[in-house]
């Protein structure tokens, strides 16, 4: 969001599904909570809200995979991966299955 404090009417989640898989209503999903603001693309500008929650890995062995997803009010939501920083272009080019946070469970 734009302005400092909690982005108004912002929903957060975090959520761990098959590895591969595309986010949907199979995963597990926990909300996140505003934790405080974080400088955007210019230092001192606090254009980003920082959502903070815990998720309980399961018990069994195997590969996962973890994604965010926000939304505003009962706006549809956006899924959030890793984006520009594995050489996507954040959420301008969709969701990738292959730019999803990885967790591994022995």
């Amino acid at each position: 969001t734009d302005d400092v404090g909690v982005g108004l009417d912002v929903s957060v989640q975090l959520g761990l599904g098959a590895a591969g898989s595309v986010p949907d209503e199979a995963w597990s999903w926990v909300a996140a909570s505003y934790i405080n603001d974080k400088d955007g693309l210019t230092p001192g500008d606090l254009a980003n809200d920082e959502y903070a929650t815990t998720l309980i890995g399961p018990s069994i062995a195997g590969t996962y995979a973890y994604a965010a997803r926000t939304r505003v009010g009962e706006g549809p939501w956006l899924l959030c991966d890793l984006g520009h920083t594995c050489g996507g272009i954040g959420s301008d080019d969709g969701y990738d299955p292959a730019t999803a946070g990885v967790l591994t469970v022995e």
